[in-house]
């Protein structure tokens, strides 16, 4: 993604590690392959088909979205 967010390194590494994760259960599992790439087929299906996001994008937004899942719920 261009605009990497910028996380407290304690925060980051968490991140990292879940980035590594989610490519090892990619690598491994083929029904989560599957479903990420409908995941990936469903992020470029936008109406001026103008969202160009990668493979590793979209890993950085599964990553950060479970690390701010938790906070989310418990301010809603």
């Amino acid at each position: 993604m261009q605009n990497k967010s910028q996380w407290p390194p304690e925060t980051q590494q968490v991140v990292e590690n879940l980035k590594d994760k989610i490519r090892n259960i990619l690598e491994t599992d083929a029904q989560a392959k599957s479903d990420f790439e409908r995941f990936m087929d469903r992020l470029h299906q936008t109406p001026d088909g103008s969202v160009q996001i990668t493979r590793e994008d979209a890993i950085e937004l599964f990553a950060i979205y479970l690390v701010t899942k938790p906070v989310e719920d418990a301010i809603l």
